[in-house]
């Protein structure tokens, strides 16, 4: 497992997850990952730190409308960045808009919401108090970062020309698909074809497990679905792909922690 408090600018850093059924996906996910959940509602609304062993995860918040047909939650994923003001007029310049301007989130972070080129949402966080989540490379820590893309050679150039990445092809998997890197041997996600059973593109967080199998099995026990079973992806790298109950989707994934420290 690794444990963090410094995040590179173009890190993935962060994820929360926006439920309009904050109890519900407290009860699914502390059920599914053993988080230890404490309230931190306050002016800003309500919402949950998770935690392992005392370090922050993510959190969970509540938010009053359904974003869609069927879907009433929503994972976000949130890339370091220094200046969010900054990048979010570069998000701009490079065809992309920004849905929600940087705003500060008490004293924890700086953040914004920006959409790309695609119509994809994707979150900046500008570090304060709260430098990201705490722990990585972990059973039930954030482990990994997709973007399930329709098009994923214009997503790399916007990506590329944003926050500076480059991305390496995987060859002869069983799905097609270019890593991120974020500097010299800093992996950093991965771009990969939209599955079929979604309507759009999306970015996704992954959370590891030490049993991939059991971890999906309980998945639908706890009222969750299923959008790409248990499959290997490289030597010793197996993801899943799920949905929670009230439609958010998300990813397991199982690999040799100790490598990614």
């Amino acid at each position: 497992m690794g444990i963090r408090m410094h995040y590179d600018p173009g890190a993935f850093c962060w994820t929360g997850l926006v439920a309009t059924d904050l109890d519900g996906a407290s009860d699914f996910y502390s059920s599914l990952f053993g988080w230890n959940l404490r309230d931190e509602s306050g002016e800003h609304g309500e919402a949950y730190a998770a935690l392992i062993n005392g370090r922050w995860i993510t959190a969970l918040t509540s938010r009053t409308e359904t974003l869609s047909v069927g879907i009433s939650a929503q994972w976000n994923l949130y890339v370091c960045v220094e200046d969010a003001a900054a990048t979010s007029a570069r998000v701009v310049e490079l065809g992309g808009s920004v849905a929600v301007p940087p705003s500060g989130i008490a004293t924890f972070a700086r953040t914004a919401s920006i959409i790309d080129p695609q119509g994809v949402t994707l979150r900046l966080f500008q570090p304060g108090e709260l430098r990201g989540a705490e722990l990585l490379n972990a059973a039930g820590a954030l482990s990994w970062y997709e973007l399930l893309s329709s098009d994923r050679e214009t997503a790399a150039t916007f990506y590329q020309s944003l926050f500076g990445w480059t991305t390496e092809p995987v060859e002869g998997g069983p799905i097609p698909h270019e890593v991120i890197m974020n500097g010299p041997d800093k992996y950093n996600g991965q771009f990969s074809p939209l599955l079929p059973s979604l309507n759009s593109s999306q970015w996704i967080p992954y959370f590891g497990t030490e049993n991939i199998e059991a971890s999906y099995a309980r998945v639908v026990e706890l009222g969750g679905s299923s959008l790409l079973s248990p499959l290997e992806i490289t030597e010793g790298q197996v993801i899943a792909v799920v949905r929670d109950p009230q439609g958010a989707v998300f990813g397991l994934c199982q690999y040799e922690f100790e490598a990614f420290e």
